[in-house]
């Protein structure tokens, strides 16, 4: 038996030596069609938030109360609460007042009591009644409380205005060009200088759109907001400085890097943006969400990239870096969200295929079957062409240097799958190394089905689809070479073809002298 198994080995050198070109595989003619175009699922649109019509301060005092059931931390309820506590308190705030002090009382006198401050829609209500708190805000305010902040001081100073600026149009946190003009238009005729974090955040959450009305109304305006907001409109972009916004604008959009825990931010634990706060800049948020997932060890979270891959906003290096890391995530329900990150991306054009190969092959401990099963997954929607540009990507950082993840055969097999749905044919730099090695292990033999559809396409011109191999046999090319070599040794067993009894793994005579139907 041992000089059988040393036999085969003899063979299989000789042949991965003397055959330069085994790992390649002619096109049969019964090939299967290429996979044709999948168009990417269709995106939904923003829901428009229209307040209730004929809005009361009942029905205030009520939405209240729901709040402080079940929607608190719900940003866009938060957002609404705000806007309708506000309008009521301007238009009579000692009406408003007592109404809250008979329809709130107990969350009132909770208030009174609390040891922090909490910036949300009670804070605000309770400065509308004139309650006071014993102590100050805290560092973990999301954005909702930092301007609710602004709003409680602006009403102890009895300076309500008639409503915040950058109360969101729709539910993806964008404020409509043309709603935010007439707001500004409003304070101008009443001659109100908007809060400083309230007017930041209506900038940066307004979409330039390509609006001529929009535009030509922004240019009537005539104080500095209204400039700043023609200017906006005009160019279609933000201030590039972020010290032109106050804090925790400024810090936010300068990104993670130079923080070093002195912004009134906490951003080392958390993260105060929801990814409706900024819907403009996505990848910012992502860089930011990418940051603080290193520093606290902690992964990836997959529902937070799926929200920002819908967000109008371009989505950049940080986007796909983040990407990256949420495909090799740990926990399955955060990889599957980041997958339909990914294809949010793809239906909104916006994925960058070179980008999202290089971040995944910078990953410092990938799991080669947790990135297959997420672009698998994503190919069974997006289709493979738009899935193959990655995946090739990725396996020409990796194969060159030989680098050793674990399993890598797994990306290996997927890419086989993916180039023949594809037609792809390019080149994928240390492929050819790989397949010509002895196929003594699942990684060459996939690295040579991979190489064999490859070549079968580059010979038929991308015209027709390449052969589809089952996964563990070799190659038609090699196998008539290899003599049909099977998988394991049938010692002692009649040959299927022959009848006869094998004396070692060749069905064939062998160049020893010996045949397969003489038994030992």
């Amino acid at each position: 038996m041992l000089q059988d198994v040393a036999l085969r080995g003899q063979v299989e050198r000789l042949i991965s030596r003397h055959s330069p070109q085994s790992a390649q595989a002619p096109a049969p003619a019964s090939s299967p069609e290429r996979e044709p175009d999948i168009a990417p699922p269709p995106l939904p649109k923003a829901a428009r938030l229209d307040g209730p019509e004929d809005d009361t301060p009942e029905d205030v005092t009520a939405a209240l109360n729901v709040w402080w059931r079940r929607h608190q931390g719900d940003g866009p309820f938060e957002d609404a609460l705000l806007d309708r506590l506000i309008r009521h308190a301007h238009q009579d705030r000692d009406g408003f007042a007592a109404l809250l002090r008979t329809g709130i009382a107990d969350h009132l006198d909770w208030f009174s009591q609390a040891g922090h401050q909490p910036w949300n829609p009670l804070g605000v209500a309770a400065a509308v009644c004139g309650v006071a708190c014993p102590s100050s805000g805290s560092a973990f305010d999301t954005m909702v409380e930092i301007r609710g902040r602004e709003l409680v001081e602006r009403i102890q100073r009895s300076v309500t205005p008639p409503f915040p600026l950058a109360t969101a149009t729709h539910d993806d946190g964008t404020i409509e060009a043309a709603e935010l003009v007439a707001r500004i238009a409003e304070y101008e005729r009443l001659e109100i200088e908007p809060g400083p974090v309230d007017l930041a955040q209506a900038l940066l959450r307004v979409v330039p759109e390509d609006d001529p009305d929009a535009r030509a109304a922004a240019k009537a305006l005539t104080s500095p907001v209204g400039r700043r907001l023609a200017d906006r409109l005009r160019t279609g972009g933000r201030d590039t400085d972020p010290a032109a916004y106050p804090e925790p604008f400024a810090t936010l959009l300068a990104g993670p890097e130079p923080t070093e825990g002195h912004s009134p931010v906490y951003t080392r634990s958390v993260f105060p943006c929801r990814p409706e706060d900024l819907p403009c800049d996505p990848d910012i948020q992502a860089d930011w969400a990418w940051y603080i997932a290193r520093s606290n060890g902690a992964g990836m979270d997959g529902r937070a990239l799926e929200r920002l891959a819908a967000l109008p906003g371009p989505e950049g290096e940080a986007m796909h870096r983040a990407l990256a890391e949420g495909l090799s995530d740990d926990r399955r329900e955060h990889r599957a969200a980041t997958v339909d990150a990914l294809v949010i991306m793809v239906s909104r054009g916006e994925l960058d295929s070179a980008r999202l190969a290089a971040a995944l092959g910078g990953l410092t401990a990938p799991v080669a079957s947790r990135l297959s099963s997420g672009l698998r997954d994503a190919s069974a929607t997006v289709g493979a062409r738009a899935v193959w540009p990655v995946l090739s990507g990725l396996l020409a950082q990796l194969l060159p240097s030989v680098a050793r993840i674990h399993g890598l055969s797994d990306p290996l097999a997927l890419a086989t799958d993916l180039a023949a749905r594809a037609g792809a044919c390019g080149e994928i730099p240390g492929l050819t190394e790989v397949a010509s090695r002895p196929p003594k292990s699942r990684l060459v033999k996939e690295a040579r089905q991979l190489h064999g559809v490859l070549a079968g396409w580059r010979r038929a011109g991308s015209a027709v689809a390449p052969p589809a191999f089952s996964r563990g046999k070799t190659p038609p090319s090699l196998s008539a070479q290899l003599v049909r070599l099977p998988a394991r040794p049938s010692y002692g067993k009649p040959n299927r073809s022959t009848g006869a009894t094998a004396c070692c793994p060749l069905s064939a005579p062998c160049r020893t002298g010996r045949t397969a139907g003489r038994s030992s």
